[in-house]
């Protein structure tokens, strides 16, 4: 071993977050509090959301509002807390790509297209076998009007916020959580499972069979992150092309 190798060996290790803030003066105990409050936050948003989509009778339009207010709501956090550890949202993966953009907006729709086949057999075996989908599987477009709501405000705002939550703000988190000097690729695995289980469970309402669809999506979109330089775009626009998809078969059956 080198001189220089036998000193960076020597060295305690980088910690991925800044012990800083709020939480990040407790080191990894701080993590997990944070991680623990901000999925309670998540979990109190979605029983609104649900009991709020019971209430309009399942429309699409009344949900937008709900949609605007609590995305803004989980932005600011994700914002403050960011700034807590001396860091800001762009570092999540918001950050523009400075080179290779058309070459990554490219790569984005392809898996996405490709994935979007591959979910469409999965949720057509799912529904030949007599499965359950969900409860709230009534929040499809019964008109042009649902379909233009949900095309232009909700697939965008929804899968923009779900890719920052998930694979930016959770991953690193879990990350930080389960670094390891011993076990250096500890923190990376337990991020993708991790925030792959937790997309999974955010669609709980939909049922259980979404809910498995979900985590596996989520775990292919964790690999899209790792793979584009952490970059949230690949994900996103791989997400739009998947939900542009479904959209384009719902235009089929909308009157």
């Amino acid at each position: 071993m080198t001189e220089i190798e036998s000193k960076k060996a020597s060295e305690p290790e980088q910690p991925l977050l800044a012990d800083s803030g709020l939480f990040g003066r407790f080191g990894q105990r701080g993590t997990g509090l944070e991680l623990t409050a901000f999925c309670t936050l998540l979990a109190v948003l979605l029983l609104l959301e649900t009991l709020w989509i019971k209430l309009s009778d399942s429309s699409l339009l009344a949900l937008v509002p709900w949609l605007l207010i609590s995305s803004g709501m989980v932005v600011a956090v994700v914002a403050y807390l960011q700034r807590q550890r001396e860091s800001s949202l762009p570092d999540l993966g918001l950050a523009l790509p400075q080179e290779k953009l058309a070459r990554k907006f490219f790569y984005g729709v392809w898996i996405g297209f490709c994935l979007g086949l591959g979910i469409s057999i999965i949720a057509n075996t799912i529904i030949k076998a007599g499965l359950s989908q969900a409860d709230a599987s009534s929040l499809i477009p019964a008109s042009k009007l649902d379909l233009l709501c949900m095309g232009l405000v909700i697939i965008p705002v929804r899968t923009v916020l779900e890719e920052l939550v998930f694979r930016g703000f959770l991953f690193s988190r879990l990350e930080a959580l389960a670094q390891s000097a011993a076990r250096p690729n500890l923190g990376l695995v337990t991020a993708c499972l991790g925030s792959s289980l937790l997309f999974g469970l955010w669609h709980m309402p939909e049922g259980s069979a979404v809910m498995v669809i979900q985590g596996i999506l989520g775990l292919a979109m964790a690999g899209l992150y790792l793979t584009g330089d952490r970059s949230l775009y690949i994900p996103i626009i791989a997400r739009l092309t998947i939900n542009g998809l479904g959209m384009a078969a719902m235009m089929m059956t909308v009157q």
